[in-house]
């Protein structure tokens, strides 16, 4: 039996990855484990009782983009998803350790240079705040 029993895989909405998705149905039947997906808004407030017009559209449009990407990708796995507010980086991590993750699952852009200079790396900044494994999925291949 695996130590693994809630596996967190936070994606981005507007980029979520296949590639990740793979992985978690190769990994999700091994380990027997709950499955919660996570997206991170800064346009949703940390207050579950201040939502207003914007963060409504927000947590609706992320939740039928969850929806989508799971029906397309990961056919009849169980999930529960989960829409917060805050900074990525800073947020799964404090989401994986409150809610008793055991492993977080997640791709990397893959960004170098520049673009990663100004835009920093999500992944990178979870690795570094976690308490528990991350398991990283590079979403592309090397050329030859």
């Amino acid at each position: 039996m695996s130590d693994y029993k809630k596996i967190l895989f936070p994606m981005d909405v507007a980029d979520p990855s296949p590639t990740v998705a793979e992985h978690v149905k190769k990994l999700l039947p091994l380990l027997g484990a709950e499955l919660h997906m996570l997206y991170v808004s800064p346009n949703v407030s940390d207050n579950p009782g201040a939502t207003g017009k914007l963060e409504q559209q927000t947590i609706e449009g992320a939740k039928a983009k969850i929806k989508e990407f799971m029906d397309k990708s990961c056919q009849g796995l169980d999930y529960q998803s989960h829409i917060l507010g805050g900074i990525p980086e800073e947020t799964i991590p404090k989401f994986a350790q409150a809610e008793k993750m055991d492993i977080i699952i997640m791709g990397t852009h893959g960004r170098k240079g520049f673009d990663r200079l100004v835009s920093g790396s999500v992944t990178e900044g979870v690795i570094k705040k976690a308490s528990i494994p991350v398991f990283v999925v590079k979403p592309f291949k090397n050329a030859a």
